[in-house]
């Protein structure tokens, strides 16, 4: 609204760029907060609960900013909907104030994580958009009990494996994410309040998965629940690449919103069985590694191969990259089994 044109494009840049520098420690640092403040018979409890409210919220917001920005200009709209947003950083930062650490009370924790870990608040990741700042020093603190972070050995083995797969899953991810916005307005000439329809079709049915998340990991256990996830988000590009009008928009987002119930659940559990408890950090630090080197070459590849093809082309091959890294995290888990001797 106060800068000109040709400079909004490069403040909306940099503005992203500071953001990510505190959401990328947050994003390293949850694991670690989370298992310090919350006792481990209390982890499934606390999360299922979690992702129920923030699923209700993320319909109700989105349905809300969709209204907002379909009644108001384009800069009073957009300026009214980040201001609630900030609002919501300002009480998520007072609220963890309160956190205490637990790690250090009666009843240490097994060396394998199972119960549910599967946050969809946590900071500083795509969809969990809170800005945390005071107390954050727990999760620090944690990571910093490791006796070194860049530990090379840990690649060795079985855990080098799951962090390529789980790296090829999380590259093909996010090379779509570019892509989904001119689909949707530049192809499809959706406005927001038809987008907002959309999003809240998705958390809906990430409540609705959520619901019955626990009783799929505790039948199928994480690793499979993560296959499947991963194998039923891989749909989401597909259908968006050739879905014509709002219905199959609709459609797509339930579907989506359901592998993500599962994916986004169960792979921190999965990944948190391949860890050592003596020596977390080091291990979760090379995740966050891959992680975060799959989300810049993902935003750099997915345009890149829609001016190569065309968008809905792009979208149908990202489909088969996606398909292929559910594959690879199954396949990852056999060869782990097969070849690599369980550490005492």
């Amino acid at each position: 609204m106060l800068l000109a044109q040709q400079f909004q494009i490069q403040v909306l840049i940099w503005a992203t760029l500071i953001m990510t520098i505190p959401g990328t420690a947050l994003a390293i640092g949850f694991n670690a907060l989370f298992a310090a403040a919350v006792p481990q018979e209390w982890r499934g409890y606390v999360v299922g609960r979690r992702n129920a409210v923030l699923s209700i919220v993320f319909v109700l917001i989105s349905l809300l900013s969709g209204y907002v920005l379909r009644q108001t200009s384009l800069e009073i709209g957009y300026t009214i909907v980040f201001g609630v947003g900030l609002i919501g950083a300002v009480m998520s930062t007072f609220h963890l104030s309160f956190l205490r650490d637990v790690m250090d009370m009666p009843g240490d924790e097994p060396r394998v994580i199972r119960e549910v870990i599967g946050d969809f608040a946590r900071p500083g990741y795509e969809r969990g958009g809170q800005g945390v700042g005071q107390r954050i020093s727990i999760a620090l603190r944690a990571f910093t009990r490791g006796d070194q972070l860049m530990q090379f050995g840990v690649l060795r083995g079985g855990y080098g494996v799951v962090i390529l797969a789980l790296f090829s899953f999380h590259l093909a991810q996010f090379m779509p994410a570019p892509l989904f916005p001119l689909r949707w307005v530049g192809q499809l000439k959706f406005d927001d309040g038809q987008i907002a329809i959309g999003t809240a079709f998705f958390h809906s049915s990430v409540l609705i998965g959520s619901l019955f998340f626990d009783r799929f990991t505790r039948r199928f256990g994480n690793h499979l629940v993560t296959v499947a996830g991963a194998g039923l988000l891989s749909l989401y590009p597909l259908l968006t690449a050739i879905m014509p009008d709002l219905l199959f928009y609709i459609v797509t987002s339930v579907v989506g919103g359901f592998g993500w119930a599962l994916v986004g659940g169960a792979l921190g559990n999965y990944l948190l069985e391949k860890v050592p408890t003596h020596d977390r950090p080091a291990y979760l630090a090379w995740y966050n590694m891959a992680l975060n080197a799959a989300i810049l070459l993902g935003a750099l590849l997915g345009p890149l191969l829609a001016g190569w093809l065309n968008i809905q082309l792009a979208l149908a091959l990202i489909f088969v990259f996606r398909l292929s890294s559910a594959l690879f995290i199954y396949l990852a888990e056999r060869y782990v089994r097969q070849h690599v001797t369980p550490t005492p």
